[in-house]
């Protein structure tokens, strides 16, 4: 398995693990996309892992989807 096979393997397994988080743990996480925290974390993965993973925006929910 070369570097690149390597990456894209991790990239998927961080994309699995974070599509069986609930909302509420996902929303945790897009909270802090911008923070101190999210840039220490981005140093210590690396930008080659993280680089290739898409960030959404931050939502907020409202009507029923707020509750």
């Amino acid at each position: 398995m070369d570097e690149k096979e390597f990456i894209a393997s991790l990239q998927a397994e961080i994309r699995d693990r974070f599509m069986q988080l609930t909302d509420k743990e996902k929303e945790f996480i897009r909270s802090n996309v911008g923070t101190p925290y999210a840039t220490l974390l981005r140093k210590v993965l690396g930008e080659k892992v993280l680089g290739g993973l898409r960030v959404a925006p931050v939502t907020k929910k409202t009507g029923l989807g707020a509750r």
